[in-house]
């Protein structure tokens, strides 16, 4: 798996602790690639994919990613 471009702190959907999701620019998106959570919960792709949309790198309050 690639590294993170940008870090966030999103609600983990399985146990509600504040989680990292790494993020990485995709085109005209930013999509979510790594995701830590300190109660050891897990999320394959498809989960955070779900969970966490990519998001448009020009809308804000996403323009914090400036792709």
């Amino acid at each position: 798996m690639s590294s993170s471009e940008w870090i966030t702190w999103e609600r983990c959907p399985r146990c509600g602790s504040s989680a990292a999701v790494g993020w990485k620019a995709a085109t005209d998106f930013v999509d979510p690639i790594e995701f830590d959570c300190p109660g050891g919960c897990h999320l394959g792709i498809d989960e955070m994919v779900r969970n966490f949309p990519a998001r448009d790198c020009s809308d804000p309050p996403h323009d914090q990613f400036g792709c």
